[in-house]
């Protein structure tokens, strides 16, 4: 049975980054065996995939917009909270639009492949996040030139 802790806790933000959080009330590390864990969470009923983050001494997970919204909660509020072990595979289904122009690029395609599950997720949300045509080709365009360009300066490290 996978590992699992219910708590509550506040959801806070740092003012400077934006960046919205709930501090962990358990050394991640002791509880899933691994600093960094993988894990299900459900936030006031509403579920999600994150990843637990250590920094110094404590230990956070990530509340983005998409789940504030989901879970209907704002900074300040006293919240529940379960995480769990998640031994589930995380990979991104590439768009079909990206998926062939990643073809057309070898160099682009073997950097994908090396991405963590994150930063496919990063590069898919963003262009599937645009509203015109024209945006999601020109974010196309830059993820492959992008993925290119990391792809030939890793290549120079070797």
């Amino acid at each position: 049975m996978a590992v699992s802790r219910k708590f509550r806790a506040t959801l806070q933000t740092d003012d400077e980054s934006a960046f919205t959080y709930i501090v962990i009330p358990f050394k991640a590390q002791d509880v899933f065996g691994r600093g960094r864990p993988p894990v299900r969470v459900t936030l006031n009923g509403y579920a999600y995939r994150s990843t637990l983050a250590p920094y110094g001494s404590e230990y956070y997970l990530a509340v983005n917009q998409t789940a504030r919204v989901g879970a209907r909660v704002k900074v300040g509020d006293r919240v529940t909270v379960i995480v769990e072990a998640d031994e589930a595979p995380r990979a991104i289904k590439a768009p079909t639009d990206l998926v062939r122009a990643l073809k057309a690029s070898p160099p682009a395609q073997t950097r994908w492949k090396e991405l963590s599950f994150l930063h496919q997720k990063e590069y898919v949300t963003a262009i599937e996040d645009a509203k015109r045509p024209e945006t999601r080709a020109r974010r196309i365009e830059k993820t492959i030139e992008r993925l290119a360009g990391e792809h030939q300066s890793r290549s120079n490290l070797t």
